[in-house]
Protein backbone atom coordinates (compact mmCIF):
# COMPACT_ATOMS: atom_id res chain seq x y z
CA UNK A 1 0.00 0.00 0.00
CA UNK A 2 3.28 2.54 0.44
CA UNK A 3 3.42 2.32 -3.06
CA UNK A 4 -0.31 3.01 -3.53
CA UNK A 5 0.10 5.97 -1.42
CA UNK A 6 2.69 7.27 -3.32
CA UNK A 7 0.71 8.01 -6.56
CA UNK A 8 -2.48 9.24 -4.97
CA UNK A 9 -3.14 12.29 -3.11
CA UNK A 10 -4.24 11.64 0.71
CA UNK A 11 -8.07 12.38 -0.14
CA UNK A 12 -7.26 10.33 -3.23
CA UNK A 13 -5.97 7.47 -1.15
CA UNK A 14 -8.84 7.58 1.28
CA UNK A 15 -11.63 7.51 -1.53
CA UNK A 16 -9.64 4.18 -3.43
CA UNK A 17 -9.91 3.04 0.34
CA UNK A 18 -13.59 3.44 0.46
CA UNK A 19 -14.83 2.38 -2.91
CA UNK A 20 -12.20 -0.10 -3.83
CA UNK A 21 -11.30 -1.87 -0.35
CA UNK A 22 -14.70 -1.24 1.20
CA UNK A 23 -17.04 -1.53 -1.22
CA UNK A 24 -15.78 -3.26 -4.31
CA UNK A 25 -14.05 -6.05 -2.24
CA UNK A 26 -16.94 -6.87 -0.07
CA UNK A 27 -19.25 -7.29 -3.73
CA UNK A 28 -16.46 -10.00 -4.58
CA UNK A 29 -16.75 -12.05 -1.40
CA UNK A 30 -20.59 -11.84 -2.14
CA UNK A 31 -20.15 -12.82 -5.71
CA UNK A 32 -17.74 -15.48 -5.13
CA UNK A 33 -20.66 -17.08 -3.71
CA UNK A 34 -23.18 -16.66 -6.28
CA UNK A 35 -22.39 -20.43 -7.85
CA UNK A 36 -23.85 -22.19 -4.49
CA UNK A 37 -26.87 -20.13 -4.82
CA UNK A 38 -27.26 -20.63 -8.17
CA UNK A 39 -26.88 -24.22 -7.12
CA UNK A 40 -29.42 -23.78 -4.43
CA UNK A 41 -31.74 -21.93 -7.06
CA UNK A 42 -31.80 -24.81 -9.13
CA UNK A 43 -31.61 -27.60 -6.64
CA UNK A 44 -35.34 -26.20 -5.15
CA UNK A 45 -36.65 -25.47 -8.87
CA UNK A 46 -35.88 -28.78 -9.75
CA UNK A 47 -37.25 -30.58 -6.83
CA UNK A 48 -40.61 -28.01 -7.01
CA UNK A 49 -41.28 -29.15 -10.55
CA UNK A 50 -40.87 -32.63 -9.24
CA UNK A 51 -43.36 -32.25 -6.80
CA UNK A 52 -46.02 -30.74 -9.34
CA UNK A 53 -45.02 -33.55 -11.71
CA UNK A 54 -45.81 -36.06 -8.68
CA UNK A 55 -49.13 -34.67 -7.92
CA UNK A 56 -50.38 -34.83 -11.55
CA UNK A 57 -49.05 -38.17 -11.36
CA UNK A 58 -51.37 -39.25 -8.50
CA UNK A 59 -54.54 -37.37 -9.21
CA UNK A 60 -54.06 -38.99 -12.53
CA UNK A 61 -53.04 -42.44 -12.05
CA UNK A 62 -54.23 -44.71 -9.21
CA UNK A 63 -50.72 -46.07 -8.54
CA UNK A 64 -47.87 -43.46 -7.09
CA UNK A 65 -45.16 -42.36 -9.21
CA UNK A 66 -41.79 -42.45 -7.24
CA UNK A 67 -40.11 -40.85 -10.19
CA UNK A 68 -40.29 -37.43 -8.83
CA UNK A 69 -39.12 -37.68 -5.37
CA UNK A 70 -38.43 -34.02 -4.84
CA UNK A 71 -34.40 -35.10 -4.54
CA UNK A 72 -31.58 -33.65 -5.98
CA UNK A 73 -29.94 -35.13 -9.13
CA UNK A 74 -27.18 -37.66 -8.92
CA UNK A 75 -23.82 -36.31 -9.34
CA UNK A 76 -22.59 -36.92 -12.84
CA UNK A 77 -18.83 -37.74 -13.53
CA UNK A 78 -18.06 -33.96 -14.62
CA UNK A 79 -19.56 -32.84 -11.03
CA UNK A 80 -17.22 -35.32 -9.33
CA UNK A 81 -13.94 -34.47 -11.78
CA UNK A 82 -14.70 -30.51 -10.26
CA UNK A 83 -14.96 -31.06 -7.14
CA UNK A 84 -11.99 -33.30 -7.13
CA UNK A 85 -10.47 -30.71 -8.97
CA UNK A 86 -11.80 -28.40 -5.93
CA UNK A 87 -9.69 -30.76 -3.83
CA UNK A 88 -6.58 -31.26 -5.26
CA UNK A 89 -6.37 -27.19 -5.66
CA UNK A 90 -7.18 -26.77 -2.32
CA UNK A 91 -4.05 -28.89 -0.96
CA UNK A 92 -1.68 -27.74 -3.83
CA UNK A 93 -2.86 -23.89 -1.80
CA UNK A 94 -2.21 -25.28 1.52
CA UNK A 95 1.57 -27.01 0.17
CA UNK A 96 2.48 -23.81 -1.09
CA UNK A 97 1.76 -21.76 1.84
CA UNK A 98 3.34 -24.15 3.94
CA UNK A 99 6.54 -24.32 1.31
CA UNK A 100 6.65 -20.26 1.15
CA UNK A 101 5.87 -20.10 4.91
CA UNK A 102 9.15 -21.93 5.88
CA UNK A 103 10.97 -20.49 3.19
CA UNK A 104 10.77 -17.49 4.86
CA UNK A 105 11.58 -18.39 8.24
CA UNK A 106 14.27 -20.03 7.28
CA UNK A 107 15.71 -17.45 5.53
CA UNK A 108 14.91 -15.18 8.53
CA UNK A 109 17.20 -17.11 10.80
CA UNK A 110 19.50 -16.99 7.92
CA UNK A 111 19.46 -12.74 7.86
CA UNK A 112 19.43 -12.66 11.93
CA UNK A 113 22.07 -15.00 12.09
CA UNK A 114 24.11 -13.03 9.29
CA UNK A 115 24.80 -16.32 7.54
CA UNK A 116 25.63 -16.79 3.96
CA UNK A 117 22.56 -17.26 1.71
CA UNK A 118 22.68 -19.18 -1.46
CA UNK A 119 20.10 -19.90 -4.24
CA UNK A 120 16.92 -18.84 -3.45
CA UNK A 121 17.47 -17.63 -0.12
CA UNK A 122 20.22 -14.82 -1.67
CA UNK A 123 17.37 -14.10 -4.20
CA UNK A 124 15.05 -13.52 -1.38
CA UNK A 125 12.06 -15.37 -2.84
CA UNK A 126 11.50 -19.24 -3.64
CA UNK A 127 11.57 -19.83 -7.67
CA UNK A 128 13.78 -23.23 -8.08
CA UNK A 129 12.15 -25.87 -5.46
CA UNK A 130 8.84 -27.30 -4.57
CA UNK A 131 5.54 -26.04 -6.35
CA UNK A 132 7.59 -22.38 -7.12
CA UNK A 133 9.38 -24.39 -9.93
CA UNK A 134 6.05 -24.13 -11.77
CA UNK A 135 4.70 -21.07 -11.16
CA UNK A 136 5.52 -17.83 -9.46
CA UNK A 137 2.62 -17.63 -7.31
CA UNK A 138 1.33 -21.16 -6.82
CA UNK A 139 -1.02 -19.70 -3.93
CA UNK A 140 -2.89 -17.48 -6.54
CA UNK A 141 -2.98 -20.25 -9.32
CA UNK A 142 -4.73 -22.70 -6.79
CA UNK A 143 -7.25 -20.04 -5.37
CA UNK A 144 -8.35 -18.79 -8.91
CA UNK A 145 -8.57 -22.63 -10.04
CA UNK A 146 -10.67 -23.54 -6.72
CA UNK A 147 -13.21 -20.72 -7.58
CA UNK A 148 -13.40 -21.88 -11.01
CA UNK A 149 -13.71 -25.09 -10.04
CA UNK A 150 -16.46 -24.44 -7.41
CA UNK A 151 -18.36 -22.21 -10.27
CA UNK A 152 -18.22 -25.59 -12.69
CA UNK A 153 -19.17 -27.39 -10.19
CA UNK A 154 -22.23 -25.21 -8.34
CA UNK A 155 -23.63 -23.08 -11.87
CA UNK A 156 -22.19 -24.16 -14.92
CA UNK A 157 -22.75 -27.92 -14.79
CA UNK A 158 -26.50 -27.72 -12.59
CA UNK A 159 -27.40 -24.75 -15.39
CA UNK A 160 -26.18 -26.65 -18.46
CA UNK A 161 -24.13 -23.40 -19.22
CA UNK A 162 -20.82 -22.71 -19.86
CA UNK A 163 -20.80 -18.76 -19.19
CA UNK A 164 -23.18 -18.22 -16.48
CA UNK A 165 -23.66 -14.48 -14.64
CA UNK A 166 -22.72 -16.19 -11.46
CA UNK A 167 -19.24 -16.85 -12.71
CA UNK A 168 -18.75 -12.33 -12.12
CA UNK A 169 -17.03 -13.67 -9.11
CA UNK A 170 -14.46 -16.02 -10.40
CA UNK A 171 -13.79 -13.23 -13.01
CA UNK A 172 -13.67 -10.60 -10.31
CA UNK A 173 -11.04 -12.81 -8.01
CA UNK A 174 -9.30 -14.00 -11.41
CA UNK A 175 -8.70 -10.22 -12.80
CA UNK A 176 -7.86 -8.35 -8.65
CA UNK A 177 -5.19 -11.25 -8.29
CA UNK A 178 -3.91 -11.13 -11.77
CA UNK A 179 -4.00 -7.18 -11.23
CA UNK A 180 -2.07 -7.09 -8.03
CA UNK A 181 0.86 -9.88 -9.32
CA UNK A 182 1.81 -8.40 -13.12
Amino acid sequence: WSEVRKLMSPPLFELFNLVFVALAQHLLCMLITAPAFVAHVINKTTAATAARSDSINISTSSSSSTSGSGHAAPLTAADWAAAACFAVLLAGEAAADQQQWVFQRRKRQLLEGRQRREGDYRRGFLSSSWLFRFSRHPSFFCEYGMWWAFYALCAALPARCALHWSAAGAVGLTLLFHGGSV
